[in-house]
């Protein structure tokens, strides 16, 4: 059968438009892996850059930590009474020590960012977003310890600004947030909407505040755990009701108290009684009741309750153990 001249130009076509597609579908799948390679490249280094910032923010808080701690011996020290010439002269030496270990520590210094440049090219606008990722993780200030979404505040000793917050609880009733500003020494209360309210602790007399660290809310009261030795309770409002605890071992006594938690059914007051290695159970009105935990427990750090269990953390072991509301162990886990 004779092939007309019709048919001949139709299969070039077909062939012509056939080299096209592939031409066209070739050119898709190297831009295409072009992107792909771009992006994985990009999205390691940005991996690499966020590990590179959580190594130097648990850094800062670690040095931050060591830092607070002398900083509270280096407080009770001074606070020591001498009688003799010869412990005047062994405190003096021992705030020279202290003084001289607080200034050998170094702060890390924050990591250099490296950035990206996007060419001009057809990559532009899939490597933009890349682009828009590094400016977000650079705009990040880890000296601050921590990034929320939105920040409350700043680093300071004004109304609205926190210098080594420790603890915070939030009241069921009103959402209000309070949070325990340590080296400010005092309790600052934030609204729902995390607008500085008011402040209290500071210059309330037999109340007044010395390194507050973790703090619990129960009914209309709030208690608050303290660098020396101490628990106090308020009010909600802020004002002062009772402080009880001195330093030691004995009943009512702590050394380095830390988490504490409240029982919702009874009101008791659960307290990690961090380097006695145990739990101090008080009423509501800071009357002692019992302990627990002291053949068990290593610096206990934080405390939670339910209705059938305790959990505590501790943090030389480290362990999270785990008590029936009878005390007994139920069960440890380690955790490191």
């Amino acid at each position: 059968m004779a092939t007309s001249n019709a048919d001949v130009h139709e299969d070039d076509f077909v062939s012509k438009l056939n080299c096209v597609r592939k031409e066209v579908q070739h050119g898709f799948e190297g831009i295409r892996n072009r992107i792909t390679d771009r992006e994985n490249i990009m999205l390691q280094k940005l991996n690499d850059m966020e590990s590179l910032y959580t190594c130097y923010k648990e850094r800062i808080e670690q040095k931050t930590a060591e830092m607070h701690d002398i900083e509270i011996l280096i407080d009770v020290v001074k606070n020591v009474t001498m009688t003799s010439e010869f412990s005047k002269n062994a405190q003096d030496n021992t705030l020279t020590n202290l003084n001289e270990l607080l200034s050998q520590i170094q702060i890390p210094v924050k990591p250099k960012l490296v950035t990206f440049v996007c060419e001009p090219d057809d990559l532009q606008t899939e490597l933009s977003k890349f682009c828009k990722l590094v400016e977000t993780i650079d705009s990040i200030d880890y000296s601050k310890k921590t990034q929320p979404l939105i920040s409350v505040c700043c680093k300071g000793k004004h109304e609205n600004e926190l210098y080594n917050p420790c603890g915070v609880a939030v009241d069921p009733n009103t959402g209000s947030v309070y949070v325990t500003d340590q080296s400010n020494h005092c309790i600052k209360v934030f609204d729902s909407l995390a607008r500085y309210v008011t402040k209290f602790g500071h210059d309330d007399g037999e109340g007044e505040m010395k390194y507050p660290r973790c703090l619990a809310i129960g009914g209309n009261r709030v208690f608050i755990t303290q660098g020396n030795s101490s628990i106090l309770a308020y009010q909600l409002d802020g004002k002062f009701i009772h402080k009880t605890g001195s330093f030691g071992d004995g009943d009512l006594q702590f050394n380095y108290p830390w988490g504490l938690t409240i029982d919702e059914g009874n009101r008791d007051l659960y307290v990690c009684d961090h380097t006695n290695n145990r739990v101090q159970i008080l009423s509501e009105d800071l009357q002692y009741i019992s302990q627990f935990g002291r053949d068990i427990l290593s610096k206990p750090r934080h405390i939670k309750l339910t209705k059938e269990n305790v959990f505590i953390l501790d943090t030389s072991s480290p362990c999270l153990h785990i008590f029936g509301k009878d005390l007994a162990i139920q069960k440890n886990v380690i955790t490191g």
